[in-house]
């Protein structure tokens, strides 16, 4: 969740954002960014902004925060929602011989869950070390039902998860992407990608469709997107890592676990009815 704010005056502009009437500490850019949002981020927030000449202090906006369930329209779990097709790859700069290979595991998933396990060997970089970029990664894919919630053409209302980490780090943690390809009959409908931060421990990755994963799409491809989007019928996720031999080094247990990948619509939650005496 993200306010921003557009001023004009000479600069340099300084700026204090505020949560009623407390100033929220180190918030001082254009921009308040809120991560994962609860109930207790309501309120209503402004902005103070100053330079040289004095200063002002923008309206209030208010937050509110709204109860929400999930809707399943896909998931792959790889137990009882197995997935449609999966694919992995690995590249290099210079031809070097890369192996991968995917298996499902018992027990390599959150809580024990199975997951799915995809290997990379980068021994072959042993005497090969100078290369340009090297990564590896793979796809899962899946059908995505309209009938199960895909009806209307606001994004804010959809969801899309995955759990992953991975395996043969040199460091704590690794680039990475994430790619959502939204598949109708035979044809892509739009693919929407984001960096991710790939760490050793499983990592719930969480995006509602308007968040701003479509920043490299000029606004026709997004237009396009919106008014097909109750076409879509299948789900494809591509999941990458990144710079092999700095961050993964020439290791032949290199790997990509992925515990779970889930599409959902957001839909007001049902409250309780409170009991009555017949």
């Amino acid at each position: 969740m993200t306010f921003r704010i557009l001023t004009a005056g000479a600069p340099p502009m300084s700026y204090q954002w505020r949560k009623g009437a407390d100033s929220l500490p180190r918030q001082t850019n254009a921009s308040l960014t809120l991560a994962n949002v609860t109930a207790a981020n309501a309120g209503d927030y402004s902005v103070a902004v100053t330079n040289a000449l004095g200063g002002v202090r923008s309206t209030n906006a208010m937050l509110n925060i709204l109860s929400v369930r999930e809707e399943l329209i896909a998931e792959v779990n790889f137990q009882d929602k197995q997935p449609e097709r999966t694919s992995a790859w690995a590249y290099s700069s210079d031809p070097v011989p890369l192996k991968t290979n995917l298996v499902e595991m018992a027990g390599a998933g959150v809580g024990g869950a199975t997951a799915l396990i995809m290997r990379a060997d980068g021994s072959g970089f042993t005497n090969n070390m100078n290369q340009d970029f090297t990564g590896f990664g793979f796809a899962v894919g899946v059908n995505a039902g309209r009938t199960n919630g895909i009806n209307t053409t606001d994004l804010s209302l959809y969801r899309v998860y995955a759990t992953i980490r991975t395996a043969g780090l040199t460091g704590k943690s690794a680039a990475g992407h994430l790619e959502w390809d939204f598949m109708a009959t035979h044809r892509s409908v739009q693919g929407l990608s984001v960096p991710i931060t790939l760490t050793t421990n499983f990592q719930v990755y969480s995006f509602v469709l308007s968040d701003g994963l479509v920043a490299d799409y000029n606004s026709d491809s997004w237009n396009q997107f919106t008014n097909e989007f109750d076409q879509i019928n299948g789900l494809q996720l591509i999941v990458g890592a990144a710079d092999w031999l700095s961050q993964y080094g020439a290791n032949p247990s290199s790997a990509l676990y992925i515990s779970n990948v889930k599409f959902v619509r957001l839909l007001p939650a049902i409250s309780a009815q409170p009991n009555r005496a017949p």
